[in-house]
């Protein structure tokens, strides 16, 4: 197996919302909603050819759709 690195990315969220999250690597994810809407997040994984090299993936997207956020 090689190492991989995660990089994370929120690329849209709802106007005035203040989420961000919790980390921009790391093999999983997390975020808590502040506005209700659709939350865009990406992910690229960059795979380590064991050279030292790093090889892009193409980036997946994944929107999560909050109808009522936390506290509202």
């Amino acid at each position: 197996l090689t190492p991989q690195s995660y990089v994370w990315y929120l690329v849209a969220k709802p106007e005035g919302s203040k989420t961000r999250l919790n980390s921009d690597e790391g093999v999983t994810q997390n975020f808590v909603p502040d506005r209700p809407g659709d939350y865009i997040i990406e992910l690229l994984v960059l795979p380590n050819d064991g050279g030292g090299n790093f090889l892009v993936s193409p980036a997946v997207q994944k929107t999560v759709t909050v109808e009522e956020a936390p506290g509202q």
